[in-house]
């Protein structure tokens, strides 16, 4: 005889996966940035599909500011992916109304320019604010979504 799951147990399943993949995907980006921090000199310029982008007819001297700034444009997604999938992620012994989530983060970030003061990369405080009004509105937009 086949067992039979009524519709509410199904949903509880799925919601308790859909956490667990929040909470790995968490897990991955963390120790990717981490990586990234912990870099005594760190350059995004091998990520660039230089030969492509040429070749589509944006100008050297445009991909080299892009070089240049890119982590002006890397803080604000990374501020609001890692808050976003920190309040997704339901983690049991931190949980988080999005009102906090987003100072959690940015206790996280401040860390991480610290860091890089020490190891020689400099401190930017345009990071932190970059960083902290991107995760700003990641928990805005998820206490939005929560409550419709």
């Amino acid at each position: 005889m086949p067992v039979q799951f009524n519709r509410s147990q199904s949903m509880t399943d799925s919601n308790v996966k859909i956490h667990w993949f929040y909470r790995l995907t968490l897990l991955l980006l963390g120790v990717a940035v981490a990586y990234v921090v912990l870099q005594p000199s760190y350059n995004f310029a091998h990520w660039i599909p230089h030969s492509h982008l040429r070749a589509i007819g944006i100008p050297y001297e445009m991909l080299l500011a892009f070089e240049s700034n890119a982590d002006k444009l890397l803080h604000p997604l990374m501020g609001f992916v890692l808050t976003w999938l920190l309040l997704q992620a339901r983690i049991p012994f931190l949980s988080l109304p999005p009102s906090r989530a987003w100072l959690v983060v940015l206790v996280l970030m401040i860390g991480a320019e610290l860091w890089q003061f020490f190891i020689g990369r400099g401190f930017e405080s345009l990071d932190i604010t970059l960083g902290a009004l991107a995760a700003l509105l990641a928990s805005v937009l998820f206490a939005r979504q929560s409550q419709a």
